[in-house]
């Protein structure tokens, strides 16, 4: 963000509950923040926006949106000017989704998207099966692989919401707070 060089995808890997979403919605908050705040409160009218999850020009989608008709509207719309600023960011979780079954079909046809996609167009793909992704797009995305949280992450996240978890239990989470 500081040098203000940010390739058009990435995807973002590793084990389930490990924060990979929410980094890519602060990483998208960040990008479309008019201070350049990350992972810093901001009040400004975007940031309020994003975290409200109606910002005109961020589009998130979970696991069952992932079909070829949300893959043919995503292709249709990135390329077009974004309504509010100067980027357009897509956050799709789930992203081997496209690698299976009927969904193959949307993996494929996301493939053009994703070699040319629109002006300051943003894909943040996310998965906890890297491998199950089409090589193909793989390929076309810069991978960011996350680890699992530590102990005391997984600890603090469970005394930041209120949970009282035995430190054993801790242990057997595998570093994931799901």
């Amino acid at each position: 963000l500081a040098s203000g060089r940010i390739n058009h995808s990435y995807i973002f890997s590793g084990i389930s509950g490990i924060g990979k979403k929410l980094f890519a919605c602060e990483l998208a908050r960040s990008i479309l923040c008019s201070n350049g705040s990350f992972f810093e409160d901001c009040d400004c009218l975007n940031c309020r926006q994003v975290k409200a999850n109606n910002y005109a020009d961020l589009y998130i989608y979970e696991n069952k949106e992932l079909n070829v008709e949300t893959i043919r509207n995503i292709s249709e719309s990135s390329g077009m000017t974004g309504f509010l600023g100067k980027w357009k960011i897509y956050i799709l979780d789930g992203v081997e989704k496209l690698s299976t079954g009927a969904n193959i079909v949307a993996g494929n046809a996301f493939l053009k998207t994703l070699e040319e996609p629109g002006e300051n167009t943003l894909f943040l793909l996310i998965t906890s099966k890297y491998d199950m992704i089409l090589p193909t797009i793989r390929s076309r995305c810069a991978l960011v692989n996350f680890s699992p949280l530590t102990f005391d992450e997984v600890n603090q996240v469970m005394v930041e919401n209120n949970y009282n978890i035995s430190d054993d239990i801790i242990k057997l989470s595998g570093g994931s707070i799901e």
